[in-house]
């Protein structure tokens, strides 16, 4: 697992004024420099929002560049993190028991569909068709419950 780096909640600054590499932290709007000198705890004091115009006159992190870098430092620090959560709770739910809904009698309104994609325990899961309407639900027409675990009622809730 990665550790917090402030600079993922930063925006690089592009203004070129100088050589050390500095971002805007929009928090406590301030202006850190890293590497940084302890003494100074990463803010130059001397230095001012003016100094970090650029030529088109927006300031040097108020640029798509600097947005697309730190969403792709945090992309980068917390998708992993976020995707084994995920796959740890669709575990779970699979776990769920299943409460099967009876079966649909063949002059209904309704189809009864097996899912070719979505199995638990290897069982497809069931969705229902309007004969007329071609709507689509995964609640069972007469009971308005799901086959799906947990009685979610529709695949993304249960975490597909």
């Amino acid at each position: 697992m990665t550790s917090y780096d402030q600079r993922d909640d930063m925006l690089e600054c592009f203004c070129k004024n100088t050589n050390i590499k500095h971002y805007y932290y929009p928090i406590n709007r301030c202006i850190y420099y890293y590497p940084f000198d302890t003494k100074e705890s990463g803010m130059n004091k001397n230095h001012y929002m003016f100094d970090h115009f650029l030529k088109n006159g927006k300031l040097g992190w108020n640029t798509e560049r600097s947005l697309n870098e730190m969403n792709d430092r945090r992309i980068k620090n917390e998708l992993s993190q976020y995707i084994i959560e995920e796959n740890k709770q669709i575990e779970r739910n699979k776990q769920l028991p299943i409460e099967y809904q009876p079966l649909l009698p063949d002059d209904y309104d309704w189809y009864e569909y097996h899912s070719k994609t979505l199995i638990v325990n290897n069982k497809s899961l069931i969705y229902y068709v309007n004969k007329y309407t071609n709507k689509v639900s995964w609640k069972h027409p007469t009971t308005g419950k799901t086959n799906l675990p947990g009685g979610f009622e529709n695949p993304s809730a249960f975490g597909f």
